[in-house]
């Protein structure tokens, strides 16, 4: 069933903005209540296009779903029900569908919706924050310019370049080049430097992913060495290789700002529970001399150890899997390249941060699963919407 909303940029953004709401706009009640009062409407519309449309999500959704839905259930049984889990898990939900709804049938509408949205983001990050318009910044604490800015960075270079490829008019390429500058500014500024190496990292993968000999090993590979990567990085804590990016080039200490103390102490904490975990935000763990206490335990795998055990763990990576195997690296398929090199480099900054805390990184997986990276340019001069213009 054909539905013209589908095809209305305006409204995809109204409905999509609740979803990738920053810190900052919980600094002002009105602008609080405002975005409530939108996620209530935005999960309503979304429900009722996806019982016109007959929507059935496909494996990765499903798994999304699982993931969601066990963490929220060990939640409650460990702990109890608040209206902060209810939202979140309903949150991740409904932005997959949606963005899903729209990416399957208007992918343009999706790609110039997040470009437009995040180049308010960002100039506003810069010009209204510290204290001039919110506290800190519209994205919150610095520790979120990983969180935030890095898929945010990701999302609009690829956005950028399909629509470029397809359109060839520079406002894409000038669009992200904004983005990309103005959370580069605040990222130096406040020496972030896990962004740092994520955003490093991706012009590396993606020039390695062109080589030839790289197209004999499967996305997933890739995705999996990644998050062995991470897990050692945590656990064994051997950082004598990385002593000169880690303190000469980003000045930062070996204790990474405290940050070895709440991994021990988080481990110590998943080994009383491994199978099931304490549920979300459940775990507090020790800071030392930095604060009493903390539920974010700054590892994105960590997290998913210590609030879901090893089986939310293993939903997670399942997921991310699930999502991948549709991709190919291939010298012809670049689009699939930027996804794979983005994602990669998302596993970097998740060494140190959690960036599925918020829903711009299930909004990479929903791309990745969509299939839109797996078209040759000569395929998708073929599904081209009538609102493309033709090659040149």
């Amino acid at each position: 069933m054909k539905i013209n909303v589908l095809k209305n940029r305006p409204v995809f953004m109204i409905l999509l903005l609740p979803f990738i709401k920053l810190p900052g706009m919980g600094e002002y009640a009105a602008t609080d209540l405002l975005m409530d009062m939108m996620f209530a409407c935005s999960t309503a519309v979304i429900f009722y296009l996806a019982i016109r449309v007959k929507y059935r999500p496909d494996t990765v959704i499903k798994l999304a779903l699982l993931l969601q839905a066990y963490l929220f259930f060990i939640t409650i049984y460990y702990g109890s029900l608040t209206l902060t889990l209810l939202r979140n898990t309903i949150g991740v939900f409904f932005a997959m569908v949606l963005v899903d709804l729209w990416v399957r049938r208007n992918d343009f509408i999706v790609y110039d919706s997040i470009l437009i949205l995040f180049v308010l983001f960002s100039a506003a990050n810069v010009l209204m924050g510290c204290g001039r318009f919110f506290e800190t910044y519209l994205f919150g604490q610095r520790t979120n310019l990983t969180s935030i800015s890095v898929p945010m960075i990701f999302l609009s270079a690829y956005g950028a370049y399909v629509r470029y490829r397809r359109t060839r008019r520079p406002w894409y390429i000038a669009a992200f080049a904004l983005i990309f500058f103005l959370n580069l500014y605040l990222i130096v500024k406040e020496s972030v430097s896990t962004a740092m190496m994520a955003i490093l990292l991706f012009p590396v993968l993606v020039c390695l992913f062109r080589i030839r000999i790289m197209e004999k090993i499967r996305p997933v590979v890739y995705l999996m060495a990644f998050a062995v990567y991470n897990i050692l990085f945590f656990t064994l804590q051997k950082f004598e290789m990385l002593r000169f990016i880690i303190t000469g080039l980003f000045g930062e200490s070996m204790t990474l700002t405290g940050r070895t103390l709440i991994w021990n102490n988080a481990v110590n904490g998943f080994l009383q529970r491994p199978l099931f975990g304490y549920g979300v935000k459940m775990l507090w763990v020790s800071r030392g001399e930095y604060s009493t206490g903390t539920a974010m335990v700054h590892n994105n795998l960590l997290q998913f150890l210590t609030e879901g055990g090893l089986t939310g763990l293993a939903l997670f990576l399942i997921m991310i899997a699930a999502a991948v195997k549709c991709l190919r690296i291939r010298r012809n398929r670049m689009e699939d390249i930027l996804l794979l090199a983005a994602l990669c480099s998302m596993f970097t900054a998740m060494i140190t941060e959690v960036l599925t805390l918020y829903n711009y990184f299930y909004f990479m997986i929903v791309l990745i699963a969509a299939g839109k990276g797996t078209q040759t340019d000569e395929e998708q001069c073929e599904n081209r919407t009538d609102h493309d213009p033709p090659h040149h």
